[in-house]
């Protein structure tokens, strides 16, 4: 009879000390979970528009993504990469998102600029130059163009993200600045 006693002692402190830890892994993780949201919001909302190229559809996949990311916070395991994490969920997030739409033809596509935040207004390139460009690239090279230069991923990063060769993605990239140059020549000459 001892020994059951001891038993349900021993299972009440572990189940004591679980609860205790559950709502303190539950607190820390709100908190990173905060911090996230401080830190990156700008970043993902500027990634997201980038990608989706409109300001409805990149609040929308922000909004997914942070709610991805409260769902599976406990599987980031290093927080210093908390930024590469949450631009991961950011992409995929995109990625179904225009899996499920339908194509729809837009005319005179024009963006609100004033709705983009940005962190410096002393830009030396024009900005929506820049952008009607990279609106204007198939998906997967603008996707392989955003992923290295926006999210700093070196080719075999993208190549894993994406899963495809790594010099599929050396090939996306010189194709994708080939087409960035001709548009900007062109609308220039325009």
């Amino acid at each position: 009879m001892a020994g059951k006693s001891i038993e349900v002692s021993v299972v009440e402190n572990t189940s004591a000390r679980e609860s205790a830890n559950d709502s303190s892994n539950a607190t820390e993780s709100m908190r990173l979970l905060s911090e996230l949201v401080e830190s990156h919001y700008e970043m993902a909302y500027r990634y997201a528009f980038r990608m989706s190229g409109n300001a409805s559809d990149a609040e929308e996949v922000v909004q997914q993504a942070y709610l991805i990311a409260q769902q599976r916070i406990g599987q980031l395991r290093d927080p210093t990469k908390a930024r590469s994490w949450l631009m991961a969920i950011v992409r995929t997030t995109f990625l179904k998102s225009i899996r499920k739409r339908r194509p729809q033809v837009v005319d005179g596509h024009q963006l609100d600029w004033s709705s983009v935040p940005t962190k410096s207004s002393e830009m030396t390139f024009d900005q929506e130059r820049l952008t009607m460009a990279l609106d204007s690239l198939p998906i997967e090279y603008r996707l392989t163009v955003l992923m290295f230069y926006f999210e700093h991923m070196s080719y075999k990063e993208i190549a894993d993200a994406l899963g495809i060769a790594t010099g599929t993605v050396m090939s996306r990239m010189s194709r994708a600045k080939g087409m960035l140059k001709n548009q900007l020549k062109r609308s220039d000459h325009e």
